[in-house]
């Protein structure tokens, strides 16, 4: 065997070294990428829950902030801390999205929630002082646009 036929098979296994090393790495990035979505979600999950949780610990003061009722102190306190903690499960959500560890349809179906929650006048009411603290702009401007988004709809 002379060398120029040594080189072309040590080029043909270096070729099918590249092959299944490419092979092996779109593999664990397909892994990574459920792994990281599962772990989005699995995120969004829990903070909700404890969102809720803590919305059910509290419900006559809910109840009086849906109604408009006024509230004492204690009271709004409460319902702007529920407020503050799911504006941030939402934006969460956002930015999950915005760099592809939350799904499309994941990501729509959370928002539409999120909108119908935003029909309350009390996280209406509570978006304004939040807003400016919290979240960050990209956020703001999506919330912003579904709020014009509620005033329009009949």
């Amino acid at each position: 065997m002379n060398w120029e036929a040594i080189g072309a098979v040590a080029e043909a296994l270096g070729a099918i070294g590249v092959i299944v090393t490419l092979a092996y790495l779109a593999t664990h990035m397909k892994q990574n990428t459920r792994a990281l979505r599962s772990a989005a979600l699995q995120t969004y999950r829990t903070e909700l829950t404890a969102t809720l949780e803590f919305s059910s610990r509290h419900l006559e003061a809910f109840a009086k902030a849906r109604k408009g009722e006024d509230l004492t102190d204690s009271e709004r306190r409460i319902t702007q801390s529920y407020a503050q903690r799911l504006f941030g499960v939402m934006e969460t959500v956002f930015l999950n999205y915005k760099d592809g560890s939350v799904s499309h349809e994941v990501f729509e179906a959370r928002m539409a929630g999120f909108k119908q929650a935003m029909k309350t006048d009390f996280l209406r009411r509570s978006w304004p002082v939040w807003k400016q603290y919290d979240f960050t702009e990209s956020f703001v401007d999506y919330v912003e646009s579904k709020i014009l988004d509620l005033d329009t709809e009949d």
